[in-house]
Parts: structure tokens; C-alpha cells; sequence
């Protein structure tokens, strides 16, 4: 016979695995609050998920020049902008730090209009990837 404790800390548990189930998309934290930066500046994208393949297949994000998708809804790469995996900081946060890059053509160098998304791969859903909604931010 299980202990009460334990059986609580059980059912608390399943009821937030089941929430974890209900939430398909990554909720996208930054930049939403600092929609501009300063051209040549860096920036941290950071998302926090409970998703499991998150951890096992990591959170990737894409930057585009434009707000074009692919029949799924994932952001297509442009030529100015850049995909890369988001490094795991504990707890479900994922964060991604622009280079220092000065070179043209990168986007923060180059001033304009950005589009940004996060994405994990799970081929339990269409297209193999649970994606977050589309944000946008300026290089000034």
C-alpha cells in the first residue's frame, strides 16, 4: 500500500503532465517586451517549455527576414537570418545568444524587419515539430 504522500505527489504529477500535454505550442518570451535593438547589437531569444523532447532533441530557433511558412506553419530561412539550437539552461529555459558578428548581411547588423520562431522535433504531430507562434522584431 502506497503512502497518502506519495499517492498526492503522484495525482500532482499526472495533472501536470496532463497540462503539459494541452500546451502544443512554445510559448516565445523574448523579445516580445524589447521589440527593437541597435544594429551590430546581441540579443538572447530565451523560451522556457515542458515538453520531454526538449531535452532529448533540443529547441531550435529560426530567424527569417520574412514571415513566409511552410505548409506545417514552420518560418522558412531566408538568406539574411539564421537557424540554430537554443543551449539548455535547466528548468525547461532554453536561451540562444546572437554572435558578435559585424560582417553584412547578418541580421543584426542589417537594419529591418526580423521574424523569429522556436521549434522541437516530435513526429507524434503534423510535420514532425511543435512550433511556437511567429514573432517579430526590429534592427534599428
Amino acid at each position: 500500500m502506497s503512502h497518502p504522500r506519495s499517492l498526492a505527489r503522484r495525482a500532482a504529477l499526472a495533472a501536470l503532465a496532463a497540462l503539459a500535454l494541452l500546451a502544443v505550442a512554445l510559448p516565445a518570451a523574448a523579445p516580445a517586451r524589447v521589440p527593437s535593438f541597435p544594429a551590430g547589437s546581441q540579443h538572447t531569444f530565451r523560451v522556457t517549455t515542458q515538453e520531454p523532447n526538449a531535452r532529448q532533441y533540443g529547441v531550435y530557433i529560426t530567424v527569417a527576414a520574412r514571415r513566409r511558412t511552410d505548409r506545417y506553419g514552420a518560418l522558412k530561412q531566408t538568406r539574411v537570418g539564421t537557424f540554430a539550437r537554443m543551449a539548455s539552461k535547466g528548468r525547461g529555459r532554453y536561451w540562444y545568444t546572437t554572435p558578435d558578428y559585424t560582417f553584412p548581411g547578418w541580421f543584426m547588423v542589417e537594419t529591418g524587419t526580423y521574424y523569429w520562431q522556436t521549434s522541437i522535433t516530435d513526429c507524434t504531430v503534423r510535420g514532425c515539430k511543435i512550433l511556437s507562434r511567429i514573432r517579430s522584431f526590429k534592427v534599428v
